[in-house]
Parts: C-alpha cells; structure tokens; sequence
C-alpha cells in the first residue's frame, strides 16, 4: 500500500495504457466517516477507466497482464522522508 503524508500528501490520477489491472485505495484519514472503507476498480486500455485518489488514501496496483504499464499523475512531489 503507498500513500504519503503530511506535510506533502498526494492525490492522484491511474488509468492503465496497456495491459489491465486492478487499483484499491482505501481512507486513512482517521477522523473521516469513511474511514478504513475502501473501493476497487479494474483499469484497462480497454475499458479506459480511471480512478481518482484523494489526499489521505492509501492504494495499491496489482498487474492482472504481463507488460501492464499504468499512469499515475500526482499533484505533489514525492517526498522521501515522509514514506509510509
């Protein structure tokens, strides 16, 4: 699972341009109402889905293809001393 903290947590924006896979992210923001509650989404180049992921959700990629390559743009740089 990745997701990044303060002082510089991310959003982010998947969608898969070969290949397939599925995308969870989950809530971690311990005072949100949805806390812990997660969904799921399979992305393609298919079906052309993408998933948003707010700041303070946690999220995992997992390849269902070989040579699957995803895109993920993010609206903060990464930072290495805040890695979870």
């Amino acid at each position: 699972m990745h997701f990044q903290n303060n002082p510089k947590p991310q959003a982010k924006l998947l969608y898969c341009i070969k290949g397939r896979g599925i995308d969870y992210a989950v809530d971690l923001r311990r005072d949100s109402p949805t806390f812990l509650k997660w969904v799921c989404v399979e992305l393609s180049e298919e079906n052309r889905k993408q998933i948003f992921i707010p700041k303070g959700f946690g999220h995992v990629f997992i390849s269902l293809e070989d040579n699957t390559k995803n895109v993920m743009r993010i609206d903060e740089s990464f930072d290495s001393h805040k890695q979870a």
